[in-house]
């Protein structure tokens, strides 16, 4: 598993919760955009919470460069919060599916699991 998030305090607490699975193993961990597809490639990742704001950094579309370095690799990405239709286009863009940073760590849990099954992981629709 591959944890790309700016916040240093999120990746371990990530991590530390993964930790606790038996089937789950951080590999690698990146701050920045530019690190991820790299990362990726090198440790053959076939899991990656990837912050939204890292997948939105330009120039171009990370989320698709990151999508090119890891073609098998699950892509959840992590979101403070979620607007109409966007997850769906996460999804176009190649992610897995979406976890919202306020989850419960269990559905951090759960969300990887169901991608690692080809299921996508989306939260609650915004209400409006």
């Amino acid at each position: 598993m591959l944890i790309a998030d700016r916040a240093g305090v999120f990746r371990l607490g990530l991590k530390k919760l993964f930790a606790l699975e038996d089937e789950f193993r951080v590999v690698a961990q990146a701050d920045s955009a530019g690190q991820v597809p790299q990362l990726a490639k090198k440790f053959r990742a076939d899991l990656l919470f990837v912050q939204a704001e890292i997948a939105e950094e330009g120039p171009g579309d990370a989320l698709l460069r990151i999508r090119q370095a890891a073609p098998k690799g699950r892509i959840l990405i992590v979101s403070e919060g979620i607007r109409n239709g966007q997850a769906q286009a996460y999804l176009k863009r190649g992610a897995s599916g979406v976890v919202l940073r306020s989850a419960e760590p269990a559905t951090f849990i759960q969300c990887a699991l169901k991608v690692l099954k080809d299921e996508p992981c989306l939260p609650p629709p915004p209400n409006e």
